[in-house]
């Protein structure tokens, strides 16, 4: 079985920080637990670098074989405070859609739920779209094929709260 898998680390990272205190992803025990459900024809990693100082986590990824994406966070005004925020929801969006005709299935590896849509638009062309993360809203795991929810084993031994 070929996979597509879809990494939203911002995503990861906070989920793996706030619930485990400050803790990180180890992609490599990601990487091998996904090989598990088949053969990564295509992985994809998108996140936030600010000047060049997430150059040695993408170094790190495309070690791995990860595609690597990741730009630039712009501010916004919220209640008075300036919020970097990025936003990658609309780019992982087209790249599972760029890969849907090459891949048997997709692993989306967020619990962001404004990716419900593209879980959805996965499962009525007919494909399984696994979704794997911490802390799963309901409405991804209604729409998802199947949910894996990740636990300790699948973090770092280090712990920091250094943000990527």
């Amino acid at each position: 079985m070929k996979i597509g898998l879809f990494v939203d680390t911002p995503n990861l990272f906070y989920c793996a920080g706030k619930k485990f205190d400050g803790r990180r992803l180890d992609y490599q025990k990601l990487l091998n637990l996904i090989s598990e459900q088949g053969d990564i024809f295509r992985a994809i990693a998108y996140g936030v670098q600010r000047n060049t100082e997430a150059e040695p986590f993408i170094h790190v990824l495309k070690h791995l074989g990860f595609e690597t994406r990741f730009k630039e966070p712009r501010e916004v005004r919220i209640a008075e405070k300036s919020v970097p925020i990025v936003q990658w929801e609309a780019g992982i969006c087209c790249d599972i859609v760029r890969t849907l005709n090459r891949v048997d299935v997709v692993i989306l590896a967020s619990s962001n739920p404004n990716l419900v849509e593209v879980v959805r638009l996965v499962r009525e062309s007919g494909m399984q779209c696994i979704v794997i993360a911490i802390g799963i809203p309901r409405d991804l795991r209604a729409e998802a094929s199947r949910t894996i929810e990740l636990d300790e084993s699948i973090l770092s031994d280090k712990v920091t709260s250094q943000e990527l």
